[in-house]
C-alpha cells in the first residue's frame, strides 16, 4: 500500500479502491528525523482551480477529516461488511456526502445502516423500504416508522417531498413553541 515518494515521503493511493467514490486522493507520510524521535506528518494533495497542492492534514477541515475517517466504512460496505454510522452527516455539505453515497449505494454488496438529518439523502436511489423515521412524542416515547408503513406510498412518489409534508411523522419544528423574548428577560432578571 505504501511506495516510496522521495526520500522521506510515503504515498497511499486510493484511488485503486475507491475509483467510484473518490477521484483523484491521494496523501502521503512526510518523514522528519529529529535526534530521538521520528515524526509523521500526514500530507494531502488537493487540486485547487486545476492546481496540485500539499496540505497538511492537520489544517485540513473537520469536514474533511470526517470524510476520510468514513472511508474505510464504506470500503467496508462495499466489500460485504455490515456498517452501522451514526450522524453520517457530520460536518460534511450535504451535496457532497449524497454524491459518495449514490455510487456506493449502487454498488455496495455489503450493508449500511445509518442516521442523518440530511434530508437530501431522501433522494437516494434505494428501496423505499431502507427508510426509517423516529418520531418522539410529547412524553418522550419513540416511534420509528418504514415509509413503506404509510399507505399511498406509490413508486413515483417522492420520499423526501413527503417527509417534507409531514407524511411519517418526526418533523422536528411541529412541537417547538420557544419564546425568545422571555428568554431574554428571564437572563436579564437574573443580572
Amino acid at each position: 500500500m505504501f511506495k516510496e515518494y522521495n526520500d522521506n515521503d510515503f504515498v497511499i493511493n486510493y484511488q485503486d479502491n475507491l475509483e467510484k467514490l473518490v477521484t483523484n486522493f491521494v496523501s502521503y507520510y512526510k518523514k522528519n528525523i529529529n535526534e530521538n524521535s521520528i515524526d509523521y506528518k500526514l500530507i494531502l494533495q488537493k487540486k485547487i482551480y486545476g492546481t496540485t497542492i500539499d496540505v497538511n492534514f492537520e489544517l485540513e477541515s473537520y469536514g474533511t477529516k470526517s470524510l476520510l475517517d468514513l472511508l474505510p466504512f464504506f470500503i467496508a460496505a462495499m466489500q460485504k461488511g455490515t456498517v452501522v454510522i451514526d450522524e453520517i452527516d457530520n460536518a460534511i455539505h450535504d451535496i457532497l456526502l449524497f454524491n459518495l453515497l449514490s455510487p456506493l449505494c449502487s454498488e455496495m454488496v455489503g450493508q449500511l445502516i445509518i442516521t442523518t438529518h440530511n434530508i437530501a439523502l431522501l433522494d437516494l436511489d434505494v428501496p423505499k423500504d431502507s427508510f426509517y423515521f423516529v418520531d418522539i412524542s410529547d412524553d418522550g416515547a419513540k416511534t420509528f416508522n418504514c415509509a413503506t408503513d404509510f399507505n399511498r406510498i406509490q413508486a413515483e412518489n417522492s420520499i423526501r417531498s413527503l417527509y417534507l409534508r409531514n407524511k411519517f411523522h418526526g418533523l422536528p419544528w411541529e412541537k417547538i413553541d420557544i419564546n425568545y423574548s422571555d428568554g431574554l428577560q428571564i437572563l436579564s432578571q437574573k443580572q
